[in-house]
């Protein structure tokens, strides 16, 4: 026989788990908007191939990503622009007001943009502006971080 306190407490528990989830789900969107993702190298590289063999197409700069290559981005876009020294690809894992954003970029030759700046228009929910983008290098082959933060 089910006792009425029996029903209460799996009640309470089912209700406890389910507000745990609420309150992780939660956490996690604050931490993003605060804190920025995490980067996914491999998604990124996934992505570059995709737009490379023509299955991804780019609209003014800017790419589409689908849900299973958009894992590692704030805004599910990759980023391209034709530099002097070559296409530059950006992932954007931290965006503030525009054009504020941390990220990371890819250059195809990378001995030519260590240490510069570009220009990359960046899409928010207001419409777009140009961000001066500037380039550090990272401990990966062909890898920058890439931040256009305005204090």
């Amino acid at each position: 026989m089910i006792t009425k306190r029996a029903v209460l407490l799996w009640y309470g528990a089912f209700v406890g788990g389910a507000f745990l989830v609420l309150c992780m789900f939660v956490g996690f969107r604050i931490y993003d908007a605060v804190y920025g993702v995490w980067p996914n190298f491999r998604n990124y590289e996934k992505a570059m191939k995709a737009y490379q063999e023509g299955s991804l197409k780019e609209k003014d700069g800017t790419v589409e990503l689908p849900a299973e290559l958009a894992r590692g981005t704030i805004d599910r876009r990759m980023y391209v622009t034709h530099e002097p020294w070559g296409e530059v690809y950006v992932f954007r894992t931290w965006a503030g007001r525009l054009p504020d954003f941390r990220g990371y970029a890819f250059v195809k030759r990378p001995e030519d943009a260590a240490g510069t700046s570009m220009e990359l228009v960046v899409l928010g929910w207001n419409g777009s502006e140009k961000a001066q983008v500037d380039l550090k290098r990272t401990d990966r082959e062909g890898w920058y971080k890439a931040s256009s933060v305005l204090n």
